[in-house]
């Protein structure tokens, strides 16, 4: 079977590719492919900032990452505050072979993220969670955002070559538990 970066419709997300099936409140703002990659530039351009070397390494990196999924719960204005997301993230990993869990690939992309300009804190350790029938590894990160505080929560595993990984970021817990839902409904064929 082929790569895809599977389809979103009505609130369902499916990705034959990974075998993987989710839900969303069909409400939310879902982007499409194209502004997903324009927010993943956005985003670099503030991490990276000045250090041409990051810079290339982020951008070398886009060849292997692909950008499935990404639902806001609100709209995206100047105005709105902080808004909640979940994102969906494989990156082919197949030539990193001391990466062999979800914790190997998010200690990398710690690494990765202490080198940037991102200001972010790790928030206790390294913790196992299920999502459907699979086993994924988690890390919570706080940072802050023009003045606000948010959390990041970086869940992954790896499956046919490439790290799967969920990318839940919130203000608060009620917040929180909104975005779980969608990993809640996770379901995978195998």
């Amino acid at each position: 079977m082929d790569f895809d970066l599977g389809v979103a419709e009505n609130g369902i997300y499916k990705n034959d590719y990974f075998g993987m099936t989710f839900s969303y409140n069909k409400n939310w703002l879902l982007q499409s492919h194209e502004e997903l990659n324009r927010l993943v530039d956005f985003g670099a351009e503030i991490a990276t900032g000045d250090d041409e070397l990051l810079k290339a390494s982020v951008e070398a990196s886009k060849v292997n990452t692909a950008y499935l999924f990404c639902v806001f719960r609100d709209k995206i204005t100047a105005s709105t505050g902080f808004n909640p997301s979940v994102m969906t993230v494989a990156e082919n990993i197949s030539k990193f072979k001391s990466i062999k869990s979800g914790e190997d690939y998010l200690r990398q992309a710690l690494k990765l993220i202490h080198r940037s300009q991102m200001q972010m804190e790790m928030l206790g350790g390294f913790e196992q969670i299920k999502i459907g029938t699979k086993q994924f590894h988690t890390m919570k990160l706080r940072g802050e955002q023009m003045g606000i505080e948010y959390v990041q929560e970086y869940i992954s595993t790896i499956e046919k070559g490439f790290s799967l990984s969920f990318i839940v970021t919130y203000e608060c817990e009620e917040d929180r538990d909104e975005m779980m839902e969608v990993l809640e409904s996770v379901e995978f064929d195998k």
